[in-house]
């Protein structure tokens, strides 16, 4: 996969995703992609028009009807007030843990003042 698939045109998740995580309960999540958001669910649907355009033709639909201006990086919006956090980016040996349960450790690299940082994830398998 390249660069701009990877960050572009991910799947991501919406609003059914963020409730769902909520309702879940979950203490973090973790996504392989460049943004928890559907790609159309954040800046990336004015910064690449190309790309928007491509998206548009490809379902059918506006960008702003299938993702209005209120819910934008709703993944982020609505897990975070209730301390639910996510990691993406989330890359390297994901296929070597599979589906098995699994303790996962995430450890950002520690500064004053930031909302974001690169961090290592790890998984202890039994």
């Amino acid at each position: 996969m390249n660069e701009e698939t990877y960050m572009c045109k991910h799947p991501g998740g919406y609003l059914e995703m963020a409730n769902w995580i909520t309702e879940m309960e979950f203490k973090w999540t973790g996504f392989d992609c460049g943004s928890a958001d559907h790609p159309m669910n954040t800046s990336i649907r004015n910064r690449r028009l190309d790309i928007r355009k491509q998206y548009e033709k490809k379902v059918g639909k506006s960008v702003d009807e299938l993702f209005p201006e209120e819910h934008l990086f709703c993944m982020h919006r609505i897990p975070f007030p209730k301390n639910i956090i996510h990691v993406e980016n989330v890359g390297g040996d994901l296929d070597k843990v599979g589906t098995v349960r699994c303790k996962i450790g995430a450890f950002p690299w520690r500064f004053e003042g930031g909302e974001a940082a690169m961090c290592r994830v790890v998984a202890w398998i039994d």
